[in-house]
């Protein structure tokens, strides 16, 4: 699923309602889902190049359940 934020915003309240998503996807990874996409490219971008630099920025940065889970992919 892609999502706008822009547009996102528009329907959230009724995602929440009906409990679509665990959390805000813009401040929270979905660690099952989105979190094996995130595993996957670290290990193929390390396979590629191990040198790579890997890092997490905007309202995910600021989350600690996704800081965590980030820092324990690699």
């Amino acid at each position: 699923m892609g999502l706008s934020r822009d547009d996102y915003t528009k329907f959230s309240k009724e995602y929440e309602n009906l409990k679509i998503f665990k959390a805000d996807p813009f401040a929270s990874i979905d660690q099952e889902g989105v979190g094996k996409m995130i595993e996957m490219a670290i290990k193929l971008g390390r396979a590629a190049r191990p040198d790579i630099e890997i890092g997490i920025c905007g309202e995910h940065g600021g989350d600690p359940s996704s800081v965590e889970f980030c820092h324990a992919s690699g």
